[in-house]
Formats: structure tokens, sequence, C-alpha cells
């Protein structure tokens, strides 16, 4: 997920901050995360947990139950 980033993705970091991808370049990303003050912020790949559109869709799979979290299963199993 987090080597196909390109520019205007918008993404959360592990750390929770939200914003668009600038660059891409290496193992670093340039986040601009303040339209209005055009602040911008350097990552390193790994500090990227996603996509905000994959988040979402993480999100309504669990909520859903059509998420990939099998644990009720394998509990069920186990019994």
């Amino acid at each position: 997920m987090v080597e196909g980033l390109k520019k205007n993705d918008k993404v959360v970091t592990n750390g929770g901050i939200v914003g668009i991808v600038m660059n891409v370049k290496g193992d670093e990303v340039i986040l601009r995360v303040d339209d209005a003050k055009g602040v911008k912020m350097h990552f390193i790949k790994s500090a990227i947990a996603g996509t905000l559109d994959q988040m979402k869709q993480d999100t309504a799979g669990s909520a859903t139950g059509t998420g990939t979290d099998k644990s009720s299963e394998s509990e069920k199993d186990s019994k």
C-alpha cells in the first residue's frame, strides 16, 4: 500500500496526522497538512498508515462484519 503512494493521495500517518501527498522521493513522503498556512511535513514511508479511502473501507468492513477480522471464527473453531 505504502509503495503505491502518489501525489494528491489523502493519507493518515501512524500518529494520526492527516495530509495530502505532495511528493514521494525514495523513502520520503512530503505531506501538505494545512492549506491555509501552507504547512508541509516530511515523513518516511513507514510512518504512513494508509490512504483515507483505504481506512474508510477498513472501518466500514469492520462495522458491517465484512472485514478481514476472523477472531470470532477462530474462537468458534477452537471450542
